[in-house]
């Protein structure tokens, strides 16, 4: 069996600019903080109807967030869904504040307090020792009120009903668990900062907290910090992204409008083209779009083999129109290379011999002649 490629690397959109072209959306990686009062499907949906308006309708999430949490968010889209395992299993770093002395059936403050535990006893070092001794290896019974499918069933429905379902322990690692107390009015709040690995459920990991101190907790707030090296702080609020990419996505739709309903001196244009050439023993087919120039550049020179050339050149996708290169892209200069000696690929080498200078042209060429069945490397 042939073994799949490798997905394309995407682009890291950081605010606060909109992302180089309206091609980029194509294959695209977004940081989002996630809101309180969204469900991640919420903010999934109200980028794709974005994206969708770019021609992409793959947008994905990389790990849940509960409506009452805020914080850090990926968002694939595009191409780039197929690297939603790679960050899902990432640690991830959360910041929060968990209240002795009371319980909740979902263990956080999703449902109301229904137990009540003594508190008064546990002391600061107390609760230091005990989160310092749940680093490393644990293992937790997921909360009724989660998504995990017992019987083809989700466990919140049954919790909703009142049920109790057994569930199979899950082990996770913490690799550091810092508690203090930080809230001088109330010394059952006691605020955390966790690193845990995929799977961990924070409100449990409060619960538990609570038991090894002789009492209960549950969990009243919590943010995502970071997953893996990606961290919030460089993440867009989604007005923000909206805001930033808007006028990007005016242009597109004006492009795309134009494109539908061309202009009569503008068909003519395209009517009036020359037709494809082929090149004799390959396959690239080539015409001139534009003659040499006559303003004094010497053009009676050919582009021959070991000739020095530089070139404005843009690539794109025949069956879908994307522009995938471009040297007039922001931050690309002029190309040169050498001409003749696979210093670029075949097509486009063939194609720019014996040409001379000022001479604009259009290639089509094969990808056996060009960057092969996986693409451009940059995408």
């Amino acid at each position: 069996k042939k073994k799949k490629k490798p997905p394309p690397p995407p682009f890291f959109l950081s605010p606060p600019h909109p992302p180089p072209s309206a091609e980029t959306w194509q294959n695209l990686v977004l940081l989002m903080d996630k809101p309180k009062g969204w469900t991640s499907f919420d903010v999934v949906g109200k980028t794709r109807s974005m994206t969708r308006k770019f021609g992409v309708k793959k947008v994905g999430h990389c790990g849940t967030l509960d409506p009452d949490a805020t914080g850090l968010l990926i968002l694939c889209v595009g191409k780039a869904t197929k690297m939603v395992d790679s960050f899902t299993g990432m640690d991830k770093v959360y910041t929060g504040v968990l209240r002795l002395g009371e319980g909740t059936p979902s263990q956080d403050a999703a449902t109301e307090v229904d137990e009540e535990e003594p508190w008064e006893h546990v002391t600061d070092d107390a609760l230091i020792n005990e989160a310092a001794a749940m680093v490393g290896e644990i293992t937790q019974i997921p909360p009724m009120y989660s998504a995990i499918k017992v019987k083809g069933e989700r466990l919140y429905k049954a919790a909703r009903r009142g049920e109790t379902v057994e569930r199979k322990e899950r082990k996770c690692i913490i690799n550091s668990f810092e508690v203090s107390r930080d809230d001088p009015e109330d010394a059952r709040n006691v605020s955390f900062r966790v690193d845990c690995s995929k799977g961990t459920y924070v409100r449990t990991l409060a619960f538990d907290l609570g038991k090894r101190l002789g009492s209960i907790a549950h969990l009243t707030s919590l943010r995502r910090e970071s997953i893996g090296e990606y961290d919030v702080r460089d993440a867009w609020t989604t007005d923000a992204l909206f805001e930033a990419c808007g006028p990007q996505l005016e242009a597109f739709l004006e492009a795309m409008r134009e494109a539908e309903n061309p202009k009569d001196d503008e068909k003519n244009v395209v009517s009036s083209l020359p037709a494809f050439e082929a090149l004799p023993g390959y396959e690239t087919r080539v015409r001139v779009l534009e003659s040499a120039t006559d303003d004094g550049t010497d053009v009676s020179a050919a582009v021959t083999k070991g000739s020095a050339v530089t070139v404005h050149a843009t690539g794109v996708v025949e069956e879908t129109g994307e522009t995938f290169w471009s040297t007039k892209d922001p931050g690309q200069t002029p190309f040169s290379y050498v001409a003749g000696v696979g210093a670029v690929i075949v097509g486009w080498d063939r194609a720019v011999l014996d040409r001379k200078a000022g001479e604009v042209l259009e290639a089509r060429i094969p990808a056996k002649e060009g960057y092969g069945e996986g693409g451009f490397p940059a995408w």
